[in-house]
């Protein structure tokens, strides 16, 4: 009876480029969770912004209830009870909606309670939605350069998540090269395997094509800064006005600044999916050079050989 010998893990060379492949690979999804975080705080921070969100919303509500109580208040004050009676009424048919938001918070009964909850929504917009604070250094920016902010962030990570993900790549060819020339093919591929993220690579029992279902999942997420970018762009745009009345130069600025780095942003990112199929590409044409018996050769869809030595 024939025993396999074991893997000779602590005296193979070839670890050396799988190791070297992984930490590419574990760089890059450091860099996307970066990209991730970015982008949710610049949407919340221009969700926040918009002219439609709850706290202007809020605040809106607060200021028309204000409106509401003054006026209930100067026909009680008439102590006249049919005119009170026939004021109310059409009060309440003018200012329905304010009529059921006092309704239903018994806290703003009279004009004092409405004005100091009203006071306070505005410093909220004052102090965390008209300005942001920038985590560790501390920097104070208006609401208005958000565009031009995160767009210089975004473009700048998607050029070291393309960085990252080239080095990937071609780590990744050149170590799959290398596993090619060993006998033990299947060990080289599974330990690389286990340790991708971004990449779902073949499963080698399979009898044909990816088993990759959340490929699309990664694809969204790369393309989170395209969305936020266009998102805070489009907002600009709506308020072009409304800048206007605060600062033309500042207006023009921001406007044009933040568009354009939508224009880098959306090229990174295609640049981003490119290097990612290239990726991919490479996992099927290895998965598939394994799967072959020695001696035969393995083609893809197309009819193009996978078992040449061609680069991968």
């Amino acid at each position: 009876m024939t025993v396999d010998k074991p893997h000779d893990y602590y005296h193979d060379p070839v670890l050396t480029y799988v190791d070297a492949a992984i930490r590419t690979s574990t760089r890059s999804r450091e860099i996307l969770i970066l990209i991730i975080i970015a982008s949710v705080l610049i949407f919340g921070s221009f969700w926040n912004s918009r002219q439609e969100s709850w706290l202007n919303e809020r605040i809106s509500a607060h200021a028309r209830a204000r409106e509401f109580i003054k006026k209930r208040d100067k026909l009680i004050s008439s102590k006249n009870a049919e005119l009170i009676s026939q004021g109310i009424a059409a009060l309440k048919a003018e200012y329905p909606d304010e009529y059921k938001f006092l309704e239903n918070r018994p806290e703003l009964g009279d004009a004092k309670a409405v004005e100091n909850a009203l006071l306070r929504l505005q410093a909220v917009k004052t102090e965390h939605v008209l300005y942001l604070k920038l985590p560790f250094f501390g920097i104070i920016i208006d609401i208005n350069d958000l565009g031009m902010l995160g767009g210089f962030t975004f473009v700048v990570l998607l050029l070291w998540f393309r960085s990252s993900l080239w080095h990937e790549a071609n780590n990744l060819e050149t170590t799959l090269n290398v596993a090619l020339q060993q006998a033990d093919r299947k060990y080289y591929y599974d330990a690389l395997s286990m340790q991708q993220v971004l990449t779902t690579p073949p499963v080698l029992d399979a009898t044909s094509g990816r088993d990759d279902h959340w490929s699309g999942v990664v694809k969204i997420l790369m393309a989170l800064p395209v969305l936020v970018q266009i998102a805070v762009v489009w907002n600009d745009v709506k308020s072009f006005q409304l800048g206007f009345t605060v600062s033309k130069p500042n207006t023009i600025i921001v406007v044009v600044i933040s568009g354009l780095f939508w224009f880098g942003i959306a090229w990174l990112t295609w640049q981003c999916f490119k290097l990612l199929k290239r990726i991919a590409l490479s996992w099927t044409k290895f998965a598939a050079k394994v799967r072959a018996p020695a001696g035969e050769e393995a083609t893809d869809s197309t009819g193009q050989d996978l078992t040449r030595g061609d680069t991968l």
